[in-house]
């Protein structure tokens, strides 16, 4: 018996330590440093656990590219561009986008100050977005000579990273970014914009090779609806069920 529990504690160690050279090989340690650094979080905050690997069974599907990077830049929501009461809606004399949503079963009315694609109006929040999606596309292309570099490479891997929970500052109470309003904003609009995308599918019967085509209507779709080029659907995805 004790010869098994041996044999036992022998592979959890051997695994325990798998796991740590493959996160050292990866410099996994690292790049998520040099995210919380940018994020102002806990190191332990910057981790998630993947679900869905014990699924076995694949089908194809659509979804959206960097959907809440893509709704603070379609709707300007950035604290900058947030107006929080009626009374200074009427006094901003702009084009405003009106948004509510319930947080412990109140109402939540703000508004923010639409861009309508002007560079001028764009919010802060909006052009570091933007500024990143630029830097993510210009390594793709150069990415093949890039990834043979090691130095230096953290803090480029990590800002391209924290495109996606770049909204988390703002519902973050630890952030000095903190904002609420803003985090309820942009979780309502994309329950809106799901929603949205899951009536105009049901709407049209798609057969699976119609996939790609059903992507482009979507974006068109998006596109008519929000009146900006930021909000799409990405290629078909694999998804494991």
């Amino acid at each position: 018996m004790v010869e098994q529990m041996r044999e036992v504690a022998k592979y959890c160690i051997i695994d325990a330590l798998s796991c740590q050279r493959l996160i050292v090989k990866c410099n996994v340690i690292n790049i998520y440093r040099e995210l919380v650094t940018i994020a102002f979080l806990p190191l332990f905050d910057a981790y998630y656990f993947v679900r869905g690997l014990e699924n076995k069974h694949p089908i194809t599907g659509l979804d959206f590219a960097s959907l809440y990077p893509s709704l603070i830049m379609t709707y300007n929501l950035s604290p900058d561009k947030i107006i929080l009461s009626q009374k200074h809606t009427e006094q901003s004399g702009k084009k405003l986008h009106k948004i509510s949503f319930k947080f412990k079963d109140q109402n939540i009315l703000i508004w923010s100050i639409q861009h309508n694609n002007l560079p001028k109006e764009k919010a802060l929040y909006a052009n570091v977005l933007e500024y990143l999606f630029a830097k993510q596309n210009e390594i793709k292309k150069c990415f093949a000579s890039l990834k043979e570099k090691k130095e230096n490479m953290e803090l480029v891997i990590a800002s391209i990273v924290y495109m996606n929970p770049f909204y988390s500052t703002a519902r973050d109470s630890r952030s000095p970014f903190f904002l609420r309003e803003l985090a309820g904003s942009v979780t309502s609009a994309g329950q809106k914009n799901i929603k949205l995308i899951a009536d105009f599918i049901k709407s049209r019967e798609i057969s699976m090779g119609e996939i790609e085509k059903l992507r482009d209507e979507i974006n068109d779709f998006l596109r008519k609806d929000n009146g900006s080029p930021y909000l799409k659907m990405a290629y078909e995805k694999v998804l494991f069920l």
